[in-house]
């Protein structure tokens, strides 16, 4: 293989790399959007401490406070609206900002409460 023909395989990598970098950040700004929300349609706040599903978990980096231990299984108890933006708030601290968490984890809390308190479908799927 030429060295340009190198080249023009990795410069699809490249390509195929940036369009999932794109997947991944419209997932979180959609997450957030979607988050912010259902806030505002439940009164600032989707309280989850009554949930039998299982609810879900975040990772906590330790945030403004470096000494505290790190939790990789942090429950979240609600997402709220602190001003015009949705927090956390989770074991240690009641408004972990979404900018520590990867889009991964957000879209799983987002995705979450959509199947546990939103969506029709899973709302009444004892029914079914």
């Amino acid at each position: 293989m030429t060295k340009t023909l190198m080249t023009m395989d990795f410069k699809k990598t490249v390509k195929k790399f940036d369009d999932l970098n794109q997947v991944f950040r419209d997932i979180r700004e959609e997450s957030i959007e979607y988050l912010t929300d259902v806030c505002k349609r439940n009164g600032g706040k989707v309280d989850m401490r009554d949930d039998d599903n299982g609810g879900v978990c975040v990772t906590y980096d330790g945030g403004r406070h470096p000494e505290y231990a790190s939790n990789a299984f942090s429950t979240v108890w609600s997402v709220w609206l602190k001003g015009d933006e949705p927090v956390l708030e989770i074991d240690e601290v009641d408004d972990y900002q979404l900018d520590r968490l990867d889009w991964l984890e957000l879209y799983g809390v987002a995705s979450y409460i959509y199947e546990t308190f939103d969506c029709e479908d899973y709302a009444h799927q004892d029914d079914i």
